[in-house]
């Protein structure tokens, strides 16, 4: 799975030109990153119910510059029909512990810190993550995080979790890249319920357009 993931990350980022894409602006310590999203895909507002559960599963250590979806999910979100999105591209500032700031040491060293970064024990940050996601009814369990690949420039993970709340059970993956640019730790990432193979190569697709903006 590793080296799949590899390899069609690689074939994506050398397609590009194939597909087209649209930019949203979003800025970071007064720095602007305009991100290259998929046709027809729109924000999410950010005084959504949804849009709230996520900030606080990500944590305080990820400020979001945008969550983005489908138009037509996103739409039907903020108008009630659905409560949820099975699919979303998100775009964040990463920081420790609630404090954002430049990291001097250039890309290279920061992306190989990425790379020997070790979680916490992941029970204990299920337990987190649910302490600080229950006002919203939901839990997550079976919670696994992994390194995917990595390069001089960016380190590719992917995290998987079940997710029960906002009225479905459902196997969720996160792909994410994480990178410097602009002396700013951020990262990219596309959640999906119910993953697959053609999801996930997908994923890989939307984060190479995406990362294709630095």
């Amino acid at each position: 799975m590793k080296k799949l993931i590899a390899s069609k990350l690689i074939a994506a980022f050398m397609l590009l030109l194939c597909f087209k894409a649209e930019a949203v602006e979003t800025t970071f310590l007064n720095n602007t990153f305009k991100i290259n999203l998929p046709e027809n895909y729109c924000t999410l507002n950010q005084d959504t119910n949804y849009y709230k559960f996520t900030k606080a599963a990500f944590g305080n250590s990820v400020k979001f510059g945008f969550i983005a979806a489908p138009c037509m999910d996103t739409k039907a979100l903020e108008e009630g029909i659905i409560s949820r999105l099975s699919h979303y591209i998100a775009f964040t500032q990463i920081g420790i512990d609630g404090n954002y700031g430049y990291f001097k040491l250039g890309r290279f060293v920061y992306v190989n810190l990425a790379k020997a970064f070790k979680s916490a024990p992941l029970d204990r940050v299920e337990n987190s993550v649910n302490r600080r996601i229950a006002p919203f009814g939901a839990t997550v369990s079976n919670l696994g995080y992994k390194l995917q690949s990595a390069s001089d420039s960016y380190a590719l993970f992917l995290a998987t979790v079940n997710l029960n709340g906002f009225g479905a059970d459902k196997k969720a993956n996160l792909l994410g890249i994480t990178t410097l640019v602009y002396e700013i730790p951020v990262g990219l990432y596309v959640f999906d319920e119910d993953p697959n193979e053609a999801k996930t190569k997908e994923a890989i697709k939307q984060l190479s357009i995406a990362a294709s903006s630095f």
